[in-house]
């Protein structure tokens, strides 16, 4: 099921089964888009975390300014940009390392 016809379906009846139907076709769109932009070993990680960005910010979605699918998809693609950042700036800081400071600076201080 898309996520536009998943949506429609929990708007119209608003029930447990629905809103599982429509977790289901989040997490399976941001997973086949993960697969797209990301590198393998970071493809499922990624996708927990747009599933989960995408979630958060349901209750932001509005109906009147266009189709769910596209306000997913924008929301994914920021989860995503967000994830290799957080990846980037990991493996710089990974690389890093405590230098005891000279007495002269010890002083200075």
């Amino acid at each position: 099921m898309t996520v536009d016809a998943a949506y429609d379906l929990y708007s119209a009846l608003d029930t447990a089964e629905s809103l599982n139907t429509l977790f289901t076709a989040i997490t399976t769109y941001a997973t086949r888009l993960a697969s797209m932009h990301l590198e393998p070993q970071d493809r499922e990680d990624a996708a927990q975390e747009a599933t989960l960005y995408v979630w958060r910010h349901l209750g932001k979605y509005d109906p009147s300014r266009g189709k769910f699918a596209p306000w997913v998809l924008a929301k994914v693609l920021a989860a995503f940009s967000s994830y290799r950042r957080a990846q980037r700036a990991q493996k710089r800081g990974a690389g890093w390392q405590m230098v005891p400071l000279s007495p002269e600076y010890v002083d200075f201080l």
